[in-house]
C-alpha cells in the first residue's frame, strides 16, 4: 500500500475510532455487571465490536478511493480490490495485537476472541467484492456504514449465527444420553421456535441464537467443569430477551413451562 493510500487508512481508522476500546470497555463492563466477564461470550462480543468496527472503516475507505480515484488512478476492479483487501489485512493484524490487552485474564480466552474474529474474515472479504461492485452507485444503495453504541451491545452477534450452525452442537448433546439428552431436546425445540420468531424481531431473534451458541459451549463439557455463572447469566438473558417479544407465544409459553426443566438439566434448581 503507498504512502497515499496509507495516509487514508490511517484517516478513517482515527475518524471510526480503532481499535474500538470504548465498545470494548462498555461490553466488558456489561458482562462484568452479569458477573460472565471471564466467558466466551465476552470473548465473542469483543470479536464482533472489531469485525463491525472493521466493516465500517473498509466502506470508509472503499468510499474515500472511489470519491478520489481519478487522482489516485484507479479504473479497474482490481484497483480497488488490491488496497481494499490490503487494509483488511492490516486491520486484522492490529486487531489481534490489541486483543491481547483487551482480554488479559486467560491466553485460552484470547485465543478463542482470535478465532472468532477471524471467523469473519471470510465474510469481509466478500463484502468488499460487493461494495466495489456496487461503488458507481449511490451511497443510499451501496451498503451504509454500521454503527455500534453502549445500548447495542446486549445484541452483538457473531457471524449471524443460524439454526443450522447450532443442530451440530445440540445433535451430540441428544447423544450423551441421560440428562445431557433431555436438555438437548428441550434446546432442539427452543432453536426451531426461536427460528419462527417475526422478521420483525430479527435483532432478538439473532440475540438468542448467539447465547444458546454460548450455552452449548459451556455445556459441551461434563457439569463438574461448567461455569454456573455463565449459565445462569445467559438462561437470564434468554428468558429476559425472550417475555419482551409480546407477539412471540410460543416462545413466550416455552419460557414459562418448558425454561425452569432446562434450567435443572443444566445443574440448577430442584
Amino acid at each position: 500500500m503507498n504512502d497515499i493510500l496509507s495516509t487514508i487508512l490511517r484517516e478513517v481508522k482515527h475518524k471510526r475510532g480503532f481499535p474500538p476500546r470504548r465498545q470494548v470497555q462498555e461490553i466488558k463492563g456489561e458482562f462484568n455487571r452479569r458477573g460472565v466477564l471471564q466467558s466466551s461470550v465476552t470473548s465473542e462480543a469483543i470479536a464482533e465490536a472489531y469485525a463491525k468496527c472493521i466493516e465500517q472503516i473498509i466502506d470508509d475507505f472503499i468510499d474515500a478511493l472511489v470519491q478520489n480515484s481519478d487522482k489516485l488512478g484507479l479504473n479497474s476492479d482490481q484497483h480497488f480490490t488490491n488496497p481494499s483487501n490490503d487494509a483488511l489485512q492490516n486491520l486484522f493484524a492490529e486487531a489481534t495485537g490489541c486483543i491481547s490487552e483487551d482480554v488479559p485474564w486467560s491466553a485460552d480466552y484470547q485465543k478463542h476472541t482470535v478465532r472468532v474474529l477471524e471467523e469473519s474474515r471470510s465474510s469481509l472479504i466478500g463484502h468488499i467484492q460487493d461494495r466495489i461492485k456496487l461503488r458507481e452507485m449511490k451511497p443510499s444503495v451501496a451498503m451504509s456504514p454500521i454503527s455500534i453504541s453502549g445500548s447495542q451491545i446486549g445484541n452483538l452477534v457473531v457471524g449471524h449465527v443460524v439454526q443450522s450452525q447450532l443442530s451440530g452442537a445440540v445433535t451430540q448433546l441428544i447423544q450423551k444420553g441421560g440428562e445431557e439428552e433431555q436438555a438437548g431436546l428441550l434446546l432442539r425445540q427452543l432453536i426451531e421456535i426461536i427460528g419462527h420468531v417475526d422478521e420483525r424481531h430479527k435483532t432478538e431473534r439473532e440475540e438468542l441464537f448467539r447465547l444458546i451458541k454460548g450455552l452449548l459451549k459451556e455445556i459441551e463439557t461434563t457439569k463438574e467443569e461448567r461455569n454456573p455463572s455463565t449459565i445462569a447469566a445467559i438462561l437470564e438473558r434468554i428468558q429476559k430477551v425472550g417475555l419482551t417479544l409480546a407477539s412471540a407465544s410460543k416462545l413466550i409459553h416455552f419460557i414459562n413451562e418448558k425454561m425452569p426443566e432446562l434450567t435443572r438439566l443444566l445443574g440448577f434448581g430442584g
